[in-house]
């Protein structure tokens, strides 16, 4: 019993610690629905300590589905460090985000010292684009 009571005190102190992002639901699809994923990054090499910080100018990725399926909603997510890029080419056509994250995150520099870093995330829906797209190539 005892240690029931200790456990139990020591997960209510940890669930007072743990800090997070609130989460609200943007949209919600009921009935028989699959979805895909596609991406790629701006990145030459692996984030890391030491690491020189590249970046491409460009960047692709290929989405294929099989024939007959229907796209309902297609987003655009990009995010990055920095102030951000509030719009993007996409197969040829600017996109503006009609949504935007931004983040300021407490970091430490060479020194030690507290630095704010500013961080990224916008979003389109791209619809119209992606169902003409659909069986060539986003870039």
């Amino acid at each position: 019993m005892k240690i029931r009571r200790y456990i139990v005190l020591v997960c209510l102190l940890f669930a007072v610690h743990v800090s997070g992002q609130d989460v609200a639901l943007y949209e919600q699809f009921n009935g028989r629905y699959d979805f895909t994923f596609v991406g790629n990054t701006l990145n030459k090499t692996y984030n890391g300590i030491g690491v020189p910080c590249e970046i491409n100018t460009s960047s692709s990725a290929l989405l294929s589905l099989p024939a007959g399926n229907t796209i309902q909603k297609a987003y655009l997510y990009w995010a990055g460090s920095g102030e951000g890029d509030f719009s993007v080419t996409l197969n040829g056509q600017n996109v503006a985000a009609s949504r935007q994250f931004p983040r300021m995150v407490t970091g430490l520099n060479s020194n030690n010292e507290p630095v704010q870093r500013p961080f990224f995330v916008h979003l389109q829906m791209l619809l119209k684009l992606f169902r003409q797209a659909v069986m060539g190539s986003i870039h």
